[in-house]
């Protein structure tokens, strides 16, 4: 290591200790099938904390690359699983509003019991789906292969060795040049500049923002000045804007599945585009804001970049705050 590569110094602590809080959640939480709907939600963003420092530093750090894809495999299966939960939150949310709707209607119809039928059993539906990937999930916890992973998590916490480190912080540029070229690769995505007409546009869109946040999070140490952590919120904001919009691309697409299914009655049929309505609505709502962020981002482009370049100082940083 390089004298005072503070760059290798954080690398390091931040990844020993996102491996050992993975492995302290998995024996309170995980072990202990605590797995409600926001242990599952806490136990990905563990896992994706690890996979984006290994990641972006997979040139650097001395593992077993199989690893990144054992954690993209429990991660998927997890993701399954809070993709529902999410659904069902979003839905919730949906058929309160559309209660409300009808209660202003005084709408006591035998039209309007049986589009209340509809929706419970949607419901049901919609958890059945839930549980058996529920089941998928918690079957490959207790897997060998999970349990294999663990070991070598375990392993790498305790034997956490480097490559050649080439990346260094000995001159601060150094360091505003590594966080810019992720900031550019994100003005260099072709979805940036396209107003959005579906999901998987919008989906790739949200992961590239989503890396370029964590990347620059790694990075706020560097900083001390609080215009960068604007521009971290900023993209905060991008992601959980993208993030609603897929939320209810699918939950449009899998009403539509189940109406096609269980539906037959034209009348009941007319009165479920009412709830499609108010799905669109919020779509159009969210895209409008979407592209309000992405020209506002790039109307700052000049000034996020001044930021980066000029406000980064090994002078902000001290080793015991290194975590």
């Amino acid at each position: 290591m390089t004298n005072n590569n503070y760059l290798q110094e954080l690398v390091e602590k931040r990844l020993k200790k996102q491996l050992k809080k993975f492995l302290n959640f998995h024996e309170k939480k995980i072990k202990e099938e605590k797995l409600d709907p926001e242990t599952i939600h806490e136990f990905r963003v563990r896992i994706r904390k690890i996979r984006s420092i290994l990641e972006e530093f997979v040139n650097e750090i001395r593992f077993d690359i199989s690893i990144i894809e054992s954690l993209r495999k429990v991660f998927r299966k997890a993701g399954r699983v809070r993709d529902y939960d999410v659904l069902i939150g979003h839905w919730i949310e949906l058929r309160n509003e559309y209660h409300e709707t009808k209660k202003k209607e005084n709408e006591n119809s035998k039209k309007y019991k049986e589009i209340l039928d509809f929706l419970k059993d949607w419901e049901k539906h919609i958890e059945k789906k839930r549980e058996k990937k529920f089941e998928e999930f918690n079957e490959y916890l207790n897997s060998d292969k999970f349990e294999d992973l663990l070991k070598e998590i375990e392993k790498l916490k305790e034997n956490l060795s480097f490559k050649n480190f080439y990346l260094s912080d000995m001159k601060t540029n150094s360091i505003a040049n590594l966080v810019l070229s992720k900031f550019f690769k994100l003005f260099s995505h072709s979805y940036f500049y396209v107003e959005h007409d579906d999901i998987y546009e919008i989906h790739h869109f949200r992961r590239q923002v989503k890396r370029t946040r964590y990347f620059l999070e790694f990075f706020k140490k560097f900083y001390k000045k609080s215009q960068y952590k604007d521009i971290i919120e900023k993209l905060k904001e991008l992601q959980d804007t993208t993030g609603l919009l897929v939320d209810y691309y699918v939950l449009e697409k899998e009403l539509e599945k189940f109406e096609n299914q269980f539906i037959k009655q034209n009348d009941l049929i007319l009165e479920t585009q009412k709830i499609y309505g108010m799905i669109e609505s919020k779509k159009d709502e969210l895209l409008k804001k979407l592209y309000k962020l992405k020209k506002e981002f790039l109307e700052l482009q000049e000034d996020y970049v001044s930021i980066i370049k000029n406000e980064c100082n090994l002078e902000n940083i001290k080793v015991k705050e290194i975590e």
